[in-house]
C-alpha cells in the first residue's frame, strides 16, 4: 500500500540526513541565529518557539493558525525530557506574554532559548513525527494525493520538502485556516500538483502561498512575508 511506502521512506532517514534536516530547519525558520529560536513578530499576534517556530497563541486567542509549540510541551514530557517550570506551569493555559513587547521584557526569555537551543535534536524529532502522523492524517480523507506523496517521499530532497512544508504551513485540513474560503496547506498542495515530482511540488507550494498573499485581508496582510517564503520554497531543489 502506498501509505506503508510513505512511512518506512520517512522512517529510512540515516543519522545524517536527520542531522541535516535539523540545521535545515533552523536555518529556515530562525536564519541560524540562536536569538530567534524566541520570536515574536511584530507583524504577527502570536510567539514562535524552536527550530520549528512552533506557535504558542496567548490565552484566549482566535486566530485562523494551529498552534503547535504545546505538543512539542507533551513531546518533550512523553520522552522525560527537561521542560523549564515557567513553561510547563503555563503548558495547558496558553502563551502566557500578551505582546511581543511582554515577552521580550521578560527575563524567562533567556532561560527559554537556553533550554531550547540545548535540544535542538528534540525539536527536529518532533518534526519528522509530526509529520509522519499528519501525512497519515492526510492520506486516511484524501487517499487521491498518496501517488504524489509516495514519489516526493522516495528522494531524501522529496522528504524534506514535504517535512518542511507540514511544518512551516501545516496539513491544510483544518477548516480554521482558510482565508477566503482557501487553504494554504500541504493537502491543496499536493492537489495543485500537475505531475509527482519534486519540481512541481516547488511550483504548486508558490502558486499555493502566492494564492494566499492575493487572499489577504485587512486583517492578515502577508505581503510583506511573500518573498521570504518563496525564496524557501525554492530552496527545496538544493
Amino acid at each position: 500500500m502506498p501509505e506503508k511506502v510513505i512511512m518506512d521512506n520517512l522512517r529510512s532517514v540515516s543519522a545524517d540526513e536527520f542531522r541535516q534536516m535539523g540545521i535545515k530547519f533552523f536555518a529556515n525558520e530562525c536564519g541560524s541565529q540562536k536569538k530567534y529560536l524566541v520570536w515574536w513578530s511584530p507583524k504577527e499576534d502570536f510567539a514562535n518557539f524552536g527550530v520549528g517556530h512552533f506557535i504558542w497563541l496567548p490565552a484566549g486567542s482566535r486566530l485562523p493558525f494551529v498552534e503547535q509549540f504545546p505538543e512539542l510541551i507533551a513531546f518533550y514530557l512523553e520522552k522525560n525530557e527537561p521542560v523549564p517550570e515557567f513553561i510547563d506551569r503555563h503548558k495547558m493555559t496558553g502563551c502566557p506574554w500578551k505582546s511581543k513587547t511582554d515577552l521580550d521584557y521578560d527575563p524567562v526569555k533567556d532561560e527559554i532559548i537556553e533550554w531550547l537551543a540545548s535540544t535542538t535534536y528534540i525539536q527536529a524529532g518532533f518534526i519528522l513525527f509530526k509529520a509522519m502522523d499528519s501525512i497519515k492524517e492526510i492520506l486516511n480523507k484524501n487517499p487521491h494525493v498518496a501517488d504524489k506523496l509516495k514519489a516526493l517521499s522516495a528522494s531524501r530532497q522529496g522528504r524534506f520538502a514535504v517535512v518542511d512544508y507540514l511544518n512551516f504551513k501545516g496539513t491544510g485540513l483544518d477548516p480554521k485556516e482558510r482565508i477566503r474560503g482557501e487553504g494554504w496547506g500541504l493537502l491543496q498542495v499536493l492537489e495543485n500538483m500537475k505531475l509527482p515530482d519534486l519540481e512541481n511540488f516547488i511550483r504548486s507550494a508558490e502558486e499555493t502561498l502566492t494564492r494566499r498573499v492575493n487572499n489577504y485581508t485587512e486583517d492578515w496582510n502577508d505581503l510583506t512575508f511573500l518573498n521570504g517564503w518563496l525564496k524557501r520554497i525554492d530552496g527545496y531543489s538544493i
